[in-house]
């Protein structure tokens, strides 16, 4: 499909297309029974797949559900949890660590729930265990969790949420059978925006927002915090960390004060790097949004940072170029950003959604259609691009989602999730509609 013809698409698909119609060749979407919501999709090192949402079919005692997801896209294979308000990530060559709160119907109940951890292996007849608690973790809540194929550390952090006193934020590390809490910090403020990256050698790399500032702080192999640093200013950010296979340290952010749905300030994404057991550079603004007002803020994720070698790295963000929000995406080579690429058609709204890679399959950018900021603009669908590996550029725009409207219940509001298969190199998405309707598409590799 041409550019031009990719763009027409967009402006026209509520009014030419018919309501059955499907995306645009190769993605061939299909709906994920059970599940309202989708949290998180993951690949592990051998291949596996794995959708992680919220269920719309248990009771609120199991509300969260981990779908295997086949080769061909579907999802026969589904186990429930009793976790709420999950987040994941995949560990080791086939682990996968799901972490969230005890389900809770009261306050009063919440501040006495503890955070759980589920751990397990996409490996043949495998699935995730027997959810354990965090002793002392009683009200609080899964901010972030990290994991890294090359080793068996995981990372999960957490934050107060119920519990009484000033607000506090717990790094919590396993690297053997059970985990321990390693460290907690007292950021003097309720945001609840975090980020944590495992490195290959069991290194620890923590990010979090105090007030108006973007501090970090590295533990080493051995679980041995360095010291705090200041990254740079933010506020209301979104955050994202990574430990290279040589050490180094990166961390993005979106920054952009939000009151009651109105964009009070810009939108800018930093991006700053720290060579192993080195401190971090000034941060540097690759983008961001000028645009402020009523619904005009950057929808979360806002900004993402994905391995994409062993010391090379992608950011991809949502950009404003002083008439429609857009998608760009940057190559990272040994902490230096490289000249970005607009991935998402030119003269329409579209916010990112997700970034994802593979070795086997390259790279796979996501994003919303017709969204200003985030009020829709025009019809809501999943777009994507992707870059097969060994490339420069990213293919032009291709549409996942079906056309479909809100009174349909077809339109999509929300981020969708990425992934490309270590294993295969075919990309995978997965979005929820506004009719919290799940659907998961599968492109097969370049």
């Amino acid at each position: 499909m041409t550019h031009a013809r990719v763009v027409a698409l967009f402006a026209t698909a509520a009014a030419v297309l018919p309501a059955a119609a499907s995306a645009d060749p190769p993605w061939n979407p299909a709906a994920v029974e059970g599940v309202s919501s989708t949290t998180t999709l993951l690949t592990t090192q051998i291949g596996g797949r794995i959708l992680i949402g919220t269920s719309n079919v248990r009771s609120l005692a199991s509300p969260t559900v981990v779908a295997r997801v086949q080769a061909d896209g579907s999802t026969p294979r589904r186990q429930t949890l009793p976790i709420a308000y999950a987040r994941a990530a995949a560990y080791e060559r086939a682990g996968i660590a799901v972490a969230g709160s005890r389900p809770a119907m009261t306050s009063a109940a919440a501040a006495k729930a503890p955070v759980l951890v589920a751990l397990g292996s996409i490996r043949g007849i495998h699935g995730i265990g027997t959810p354990h608690a965090l002793a002392g973790s009683e009200g609080q809540w899964v901010l972030a969790v990290g994991g890294n194929a090359g080793g068996t550390m995981v990372a999960v952090l957490t934050g107060s949420m119920y519990s009484a006193g000033a607000p506090s934020r717990t790094l919590w590390l396993r690297d053997g059978k059970s985990f321990r809490r390693a460290l907690t910090l007292h950021p003097g403020t309720n945001a609840r925006e975090a980020a944590v990256a495992v490195g290959p050698r069991g290194d620890v790399l923590l990010v979090w927002q105090a007030r108006r500032g973007i501090y970090a702080r590295h533990l080493d192999g051995g679980g041995h915090p360095g010291p705090m640093q200041r990254l740079g200013s933010g506020v209301q950010s979104a955050l994202q960390a990574r430990i290279d296979d040589d050490g180094r340290l990166e961390v993005a952010w979106e920054s952009q004060r939000v009151s009651e749905g109105f964009a009070a300030t810009a939108a800018t994404v930093s991006y700053t790097t720290a060579p192993r057991a080195g401190r971090f550079a000034a941060p540097r603004v690759v983008g961001g949004s000028s645009l402020t007002g009523s619904g005009r803020y950057v929808m979360r994720p806002g900004v993402r940072l994905v391995a994409t070698g062993p010391n090379t790295s992608m950011l991809a963000w949502t950009d404003y170029d002083g008439s429609h929000f857009g998608v760009k995406a940057a190559d990272v080579q040994t902490g230096t950003v490289h000249k970005s690429q607009t991935v998402s058609p030119p003269a329409e709204d579209a916010v990112l959604g997700d970034l994802a890679s593979a070795p086997a399959g390259g790279e796979l950018v996501a994003w919303l259609t017709g969204t200003r900021g985030t009020g829709a603009s025009g019809p809501q669908r999943v777009a994507a691009a992707t870059r097969p590996p060994g490339a420069t550029a990213f293919s032009a725009p291709q549409l996942v989602s079906p056309p479909g409207t809100a009174a349909d219940g077809a339109s999509v509001p929300f981020a969708p999730s990425a992934a490309v298969d270590s294993r295969s190199g075919s990309s995978l998405i997965a979005w929820t509609t506004i009719s919290q309707q799940t659907n998961i598409a599968r492109s097969p590799p370049h």
